[in-house]
């Protein structure tokens, strides 16, 4: 059987600003946004989904997947 483990929103919003700040840095990104449960504002969040748009999504990709602090990407691209 799978354990999904859901965090609470109020953990989660000390976890996402960081996060975003350090993409922001990424060069060549045009616009980003968090997106799904976390957007929607639920009482937990079991995932982050970010959407960018980018003009060196390599670049992006790359910067996410070195970020200190992601134990896991399950998916990207």
């Amino acid at each position: 059987m799978l354990h999904s483990q859901r965090f609470k929103l109020s953990n989660t919003d000390r976890l996402v600003g960081p996060l975003l700040d350090y993409l922001r840095q990424s060069p060549g990104l045009d616009e980003m946004e968090v997106a799904g449960s976390y957007r929607r504002r639920k009482e937990t969040v079991g995932d982050l989904d970010i959407l960018a748009m980018s003009e060196n999504p390599q670049s992006l990709m790359e910067r996410f997947r070195n970020y200190p602090d992601i134990e896991r990407v399950e998916m990207a691209g």
